[in-house]
């Protein structure tokens, strides 16, 4: 009997710290997770060694990378995914995954407000970086947070982080229960009402 495909996430707004959790291996908290092809369009950008700052390359990044999640989710191959979940596409690949049978594994990186994510986002592109709009990452930063609420319930298995300071494991989910709550490891509050509206299995939170 074929495995159950994966579906990983890595999702928050630009600048809250997705890649950095990727690399830091911190979201493997049980076991190693297998290797999976990843869409990233960051990374597509760099391996065409395209220019994030021309919007003509952002666009064709932003279409590989469609192609490239429609044709494992065509093909029932695992894939590993960043989004920063602001948008409507976001939901309709989580909610196709879903009932397409796939393993849906989310890791979900916030920060307390859309200007620390600016902050980084110049940080970064002071040091050759990408830059983002910050009227669009802060258009992004609600956004993410609202779609967050609706994906859970489809997620088999959701971790969220605070990356406002120190990044920490503040909640885990399946399937829009919570399961785990760390709500005081962090000083951070934007965390605090999707725990709220998650049915805790803890009784308390």
């Amino acid at each position: 009997m074929p495995s159950q495909p994966l579906y990983l996430l890595f999702a928050g707004v630009n600048g809250a710290g997705k890649s950095t959790l990727y690399r830091s291996g911190l979201w493997q908290r049980n076991a190693p997770a297998p290797e999976i092809p990843r869409v990233n369009p960051d990374e597509i950008i760099a391996a065409r060694g395209w220019n994030w700052a021309d919007p003509a390359h952002q666009l064709l990044a932003g279409k590989e990378a469609v192609r490239l999640i429609r044709g494992h989710l065509a093909a029932g191959r695992s894939f590993n995914q960043e989004t920063t979940l602001s948008g409507r596409s976001a939901l309709r690949v989580i909610r196709d995954a879903h009932e397409r049978g796939y393993r849906v594994v989310m890791h979900y990186v916030g920060v307390e407000s859309p200007q620390i994510a600016n902050a980084r986002i110049a940080h970064r592109a002071s040091c050759g970086g990408h830059f983002v709009d910050p009227a669009l990452v802060e258009r992004r930063w609600e956004a993410s947070l609202a779609n967050l609420r609706q994906a859970l319930p489809l997620c088999d298995e959701a971790n969220l982080f605070d990356n406002t300071g120190l990044l920490t494991h503040v909640a885990c989910a399946q399937r829009g229960t919570l399961i785990e709550s760390n709500r005081d490891a962090a000083a951070a509050t934007w965390h605090q009402k999707v725990i709220d509206s998650l049915a805790s299995k803890e009784g308390t939170t």
